[in-house]
């Protein structure tokens, strides 16, 4: 009886090397992701200038990002995820200094099929959207 099992645990031992070399033969760690580069203006609605110093917060589910506008008003956010659902709110923080602007939030969504050079694999691709945000002065 005892030959009987080891002679069972050889023969299991090695099914399951074989499937476990088989199945493991590639080497892919993480999850499905992409390379999101976000870049705009904030512009004061009426005027259509320059707003600078504004802040802006990149948010998804799990991702919080922020930066400031320079004096072009421009922006930029790169980042290196899986979402598809972005916000981002833009607020002026320096009061007076500037003129005093609303908060605005603004909502992108990106489609996976708007990615480029993916590998058909873990790699989406790459996605570039530019975004105008127009701020309203308080009054």
């Amino acid at each position: 009886m005892r030959n009987v099992r080891i002679i069972i645990n050889r023969i299991l031992v090695a099914i399951f090397a074989i499937m476990g070399v088989s199945g493991c033969n590639k080497k892919e760690y993480g999850t499905p992701h992409g390379d999101y580069l976000f870049r705009g203006k904030v512009v004061d609605s009426d005027s259509k200038l320059n707003i600078n110093n504004i802040m802006l917060t990149l948010s998804t589910n799990y991702l919080h990002d922020s930066t400031f506008t320079n004096i072009q008003g421009s922006f930029t956010f790169f980042e290196h995820t899986g979402a598809e659902n972005w916000e981002i709110q833009a607020k002026d923080i320096d009061s007076s200094e500037n003129g005093t602007y609303q908060a605005v939030d603004t909502i992108i969504i990106t489609k996976s099929n708007e990615l480029h050079h993916g590998d058909g694999k873990w790699y989406d691709g790459f996605l570039e959207k530019r975004i105008i945000i127009e701020m309203k002065k308080v009054k």
